[in-house]
């Protein structure tokens, strides 16, 4: 596939909804109509495989209220509370290795939460907050930790490694610091731009900017935006446009419910059912997974790249198959490159107990026993 040099004098407007961005047209660009009650569905049975249940062990000191955060480096596994903050690491096969509550010397100015995010770099976790971060190992050792000095003209949300080519993500609130609205870029190069016209700064975070295919590939959504980017070092490879009917669309014409967070907000909790951008990419074999942001309603689509089918995760309902036990909650999703994990917590084992009873089927022991762990319960699968 022909790759599309980037140039900042080779720039052409494309409007789409929402936040407007500027890139090369002539860019591959595939559209996807989706409507997001009308995606398709099954059963575990015909849906899924290799599924398995992997309770996170660790005695009573140990127990994770929340799962905030889940990062994967080989084969170890870690989590974030998302109330404490406090970092968890497990092997995959849930064994428990290490607790980290706090960093000497370190005082948060975000206050109790330790940490927000955790991310695999250069062969190591790395843990944040604000302009805090750390680098730890796989056995949980403190490698190094950095205070970030916050400047004013720092406007880099996050960056990412590709081959020989570090890109820059740039969020909305900041893209005119540097007075050339850059989202995308790879050091003076800018790949995609904001449109000037617009005044969109506020937004809902779905997670990163970038979602790494492999060293050479990633993909990057935009906020207040429905296109997925698939970049390499050279550029943009390809581009998916996500279309959703207008009742699931965010009105762009409506230039006012941008001007400030106050007043976005209020659109958005009066109007669940629009999309407010996409994130969280996940790349699956033949799929593309991702999540369509609504308020207190996201729904993942798992979208088949070869039969161009749009598959709701949600609707992948669980049967006998799995004794009716979720393998899927609106939780993140992440991948190690060959299968996906989700979570749940104990008291969807409950209630697959309770509709096993109610079908009169048996619920196999070691299902039955991951209840017994009060911890949340890792879920590993592929998609058929």
């Amino acid at each position: 596939m022909r790759i599309y040099l980037l140039f900042t004098l080779v720039l052409s407007f494309f409007l789409c909804q929402g936040q407007r961005l500027i890139y090369p047209p002539q860019i591959p660009t595939e559209k996807i109509r989706i409507i997001l009650e009308q995606t398709k569905g099954g059963t575990v049975a015909d849906r899924i495989s290799d599924l398995q249940y992997i309770p996170l062990k660790g005695d009573k000191t140990n127990l994770i209220d929340n799962i905030g955060n889940i990062a994967i480096l080989e084969d170890r596994i870690a989590i974030l509370s998302s109330i404490s903050g406090a970092l968890f690491l497990y092997n995959k096969d849930g064994t428990f290795i290490k607790k980290i509550t706090k960093i000497e010397g370190h005082k948060s100015r975000y206050g109790n939460t330790l940490f927000y995010e955790i991310k695999v770099k250069d062969g190591n976790f790395v843990a944040s907050h604000g302009e805090f971060e750390v680098t730890i190992g796989k056995e949980g050792n403190i490698l190094d930790t950095l205070s970030k000095q916050y400047e004013e003209n720092n406007d880099v949300s996050e960056r990412l490694q590709l081959d020989d080519k570090e890109l820059s993500f740039t969020n909305p609130y900041y893209r005119n610091t540097k007075k050339d609205n850059r989202a995308i870029s790879a050091g003076d190069n800018i790949w995609i731009r904001y449109d000037s016209k617009d005044t969109i700064r506020s937004y809902y975070s779905l997670g990163y900017a970038f979602s790494k295919i492999n060293n050479s590939e990633a993909y990057c959504t935009l906020p207040n935006n429905t296109k997925i980017f698939k970049l390499n070092a050279a550029g943009i490879e390809k581009v998916y446009d996500i279309i959703f009917p207008f009742n699931n669309t965010m009105d762009s014409s409506a230039g006012q419910i941008y001007k400030d967070y106050e007043t976005y907000e209020k659109y958005i909790k009066a109007n669940p059912q629009k999309v407010y951008g996409l994130g969280n990419v996940v790349p699956h074999h033949r799929y593309l997974i991702f999540l369509a942001g609504r308020y207190h309603d996201p729904r993942w689509i798992a979208y088949d790249l070869e039969s161009k089918e749009a598959w709701g995760l949600d609707y992948i309902i669980p049967d006998k198959s799995n004794d009716y036990l979720s393998f899927f909650d609106t939780n993140n999703i992440i991948t190690d490159g060959e299968y996906l994990y989700s979570y749940i917590y104990p008291q969807q084992v409950r209630s697959a107990k309770n509709k096993s009873m109610d079908e009169r089927h048996s619920i196999r022991k070691e299902y039955a026993d991951l209840e017994k762990y009060n911890n949340p319960v890792l879920v590993r699968f592929k998609i058929k």
